[in-house]
């Protein structure tokens, strides 16, 4: 199993529980480039998370649409482990 579908696997893990909405975007030829990997809804809150390996860096387009969700008032970052989408999930944002 790849670092991305353990980190990816635990991310989901995390949001099993009933108070959290999600969804795992696949890119199409139809959809928006840049996208994070997960959106998330959690206690009224509007989060996306970019899933990446530790040596990955994300795209300029994925950086673009993490900026965007962030002027919008929402949380988003670069996700590389567990541990950093627990920070996100409660608020707080990952280096």
């Amino acid at each position: 199993m790849s670092e991305h579908t353990k980190t990816l696997a635990a991310a989901i893990r995390m949001m099993s529980d009933a108070g959290t909405w999600w969804i795992k975007i696949h890119g199409t030829p139809y959809g928006r480039r840049g996208v994070p990997d997960l959106l998330i809804c959690r206690n009224g809150r509007f989060i996306a998370a970019e899933i990446k390996p530790k040596r990955e860096k994300p795209t300029r387009l994925q950086m673009i649409e993490i900026d965007r969700i962030q002027a919008a008032g929402g949380r988003a970052a670069v996700v590389r482990s567990g541990a950093e989408m627990a920070m996100l999930l409660e608020g707080d944002t990952p280096a």
